[in-house]
């Protein structure tokens, strides 16, 4: 898919020393078989399915933040993450979330960077309105989406 394309070119610009978890939508045939790549890999429930209304979604996003939560706490108290890099999936709106809130619970410093999909180029995809208050770091593509100070134009997937 697209988004696990575009992780993959974000990942080539990370130093070969860097220990990466790779977490994946739990029924994503192709990023599960990526990430198998990696030592560690977590399959998570999506949030919300192609074409799921959103009055639905909010059960499902709540079980799959529950989830994720549980996950990402049990990870951070072994050993604490660095960074989270997430690209726009609606995986990555519970991870976000999750790394945060462990962040105030346990005085852990995972810093979350959001790079927007190359696609958007008009407006945030849902996941990147939502995430983009949270975040440390957040980078587009294009021009016409860096409107605001805190959002870093990489240009298209680091001119990769």
């Amino acid at each position: 898919g697209g988004h696990t394309t575009e992780m993959r070119i974000l990942l080539r610009h990370l130093p070969s020393h860097v220990s990466v978890q790779a977490f994946f939508g739990e029924d994503d045939k192709r990023s599960r078989e990526i990430a198998a790549l990696h030592k560690l890999n977590h399959a998570l429930p999506r949030a919300r399915r192609v074409k799921q209304s959103y009055a639905t979604s909010i059960f499902t996003t709540l079980y799959s933040f529950v989830y994720t939560f549980i996950l990402v706490l049990s990870l951070q108290l072994s050993c604490p993450s660095a960074l989270l890099l997430i690209n726009g999936p609606g995986t990555s709106l519970v991870l976000a979330f999750s790394f945060k809130l462990c962040n105030l619970l346990l005085g852990t410093k995972t810093r979350v960077v959001m790079v927007e999909s190359w696609c958007r180029v008009t407006g945030l995809s849902l996941t990147g309105k939502l995430v983009k208050p949270i975040a440390d770091k957040f980078c587009v593509q294009w021009e016409e989406l860096a409107k605001e100070d805190e959002v870093l134009v990489k240009g298209v997937m680091f001119d990769e």
